[in-house]
């Protein structure tokens, strides 16, 4: 058996009167093993001292402050605390709301997204107004304006000429 990693473990150790954040530095991933061990002689190492009595075991720290207990379960000694186990967000919401979160996308990019996010179904006739005014095209309305039936029959020219003072006044050439 080998480790596939080393890292770092928190854990919340129970004591007899409060409970105690712990960070175990250099932990090895085996994932053939089917318990988590404490190696007694890195703990050692690290200024900690163990007490082995009866069915028990008192770990105390650097200050020989009672730290943790273990007891024996199984012929091995069995560490009161809980696993810190680092947490994943989930993301819940219902269709409308992810449409708009991911910038107007179309049903079936959220049906893609819903694989890995929770999305309720879309309700039934119900349509985005913001897609629906920006799918629209503008009208336009042709009779504004003059409008000459032969080539070059009006052209308009506007000319900006500067006079002395540093002004442009406009000139419309018909």
């Amino acid at each position: 058996m080998s480790a596939q990693s080393v890292g770092n473990v928190n854990l919340t150790l129970f004591g007899e009167r409060s409970n105690r954040n712990a960070n175990v530095q250099n932990v090895e991933y085996v994932p053939d093993l089917c318990a988590n061990l404490l190696s007694v002689r890195q703990m050692t190492k690290n200024g900690k001292k163990l007490v082995f009595e009866g069915d028990e075991c008192l770990i105390y720290d650097e200050d020989r402050q009672l730290m943790a207990t273990a007891i024996v379960e199984n012929e091995l000694y069995k560490l009161q605390c809980e696993i810190k186990k680092d947490k994943a967000l989930i993301a819940k919401g219902n269709f409308e709301l992810w449409h708009r979160r991911m910038g107007h996308v179309c049903n079936k990019s959220l049906q893609d997204i819903s694989k890995y996010v929770e999305i309720s179904a879309p309700s039934e006739n119900k349509k985005c107004i913001t897609c629906t005014k920006a799918k629209q095209t503008r009208n336009v309305n042709k009779s504004s304006g003059t409008r000459e039936s032969k080539l070059l029959e009006l052209v308009r020219v506007m000319f900006l000429v500067r006079c002395k003072a540093s002004r442009f006044v406009a000139l419309n050439i018909y």
